[in-house]
Order: C-alpha cells, then structure tokens, then sequence
C-alpha cells in the first residue's frame, strides 16, 4: 500500500491514523491527495436493463404502427353517408339496388358527366357499370 500523507502538512501517516502527528489536522479520507474510498464498480445490471427497456418500447411501438397501417389496409371501405343527396342521385341509387340487389351501404355512386354516374359495389370491390339517366328512365349505358 501506498504512503499516506497529510492533505495540511504533507506529513507520513500511518495507514489507520485518524489524525495528523504532527499538525493535528483530522486526516480524511485522502491518500497522496486520492480518495481511500473504492471507487464503485460500473453498474453493467442498470446499463443492461435500460438497454432492454428501450429496445422493448422501441420494438413494441414499431409492431404498433405496423399493426395500425395493416388494420387500416384491411379495413373495408363504408359507403358514403348519403345525408345531401339531392336531385338525380336518389334515383339512380334506387334504381341500382333494385336492379341489381346491391345492399344500399354497399352502393358507391361517382358522377362522371351531367346525368351520367358510375356505380360500384365497396363492400366486395366490383364495379357495376355505367349509369344514364334518360328522360325519367334510368339505364345502363352500353
């Protein structure tokens, strides 16, 4: 072990002396001007856990917008709320279903022209043709 000294006098200590012999300074806990006390070990066991606690939120918040977009890809779309329809549209939409038997949530209809509609069934995907509306008749143009 290494000599001790006095922080005030520089004078030898002995390595239990609690004072100073010679100037009477309470010792400390000083050695050559560095501190007895051990150093504290790094705590790899803290390091280690923060690690894995931030890699868990890390992955747990990738597979939650992973499982957000493919929820959203699967998700069917609805058929538009038909609150303004007004005009010719309740019409055509009447006469769709009842030609076709399309269910009425099921039913997309999307003006092309002036009188001319294209008609789609959302809950399945299939496009269900070309609408005109002639006079008062409603038909499928060719």
């Amino acid at each position: 072990m290494d000599a001790r000294f006095c922080s005030n006098c520089r004078a030898a200590l002995t390595a239990d002396a609690t004072e100073c012999p010679a100037c009477g300074v309470y010792a400390g806990d000083l050695f050559d001007e560095r501190s007895l006390r051990k150093r504290r070990a790094p705590r790899p066991a803290f390091w280690m856990a923060l690690l894995v606690l931030t890699s868990a939120s890390y992955a747990g918040w990738i597979y939650w917008q992973q499982h957000q977009r493919s929820a959203a890809a699967q998700a069917k779309p609805k058929a538009v709320e038909r609150k303004n329809e007004t005009g010719e549209v309740p019409r055509v939409r009447r006469h769709v279903i009842e030609s076709l038997g399309v269910k009425d949530e099921c039913l997309a209809l999307i003006r092309v022209a002036p009188q001319t509609y294209n008609a789609a069934n959302v809950c399945d995907g299939t496009k269900l043709g070309r609408w005109v509306i002639r006079g008062k008749n409603v038909e499928r143009a060719h």
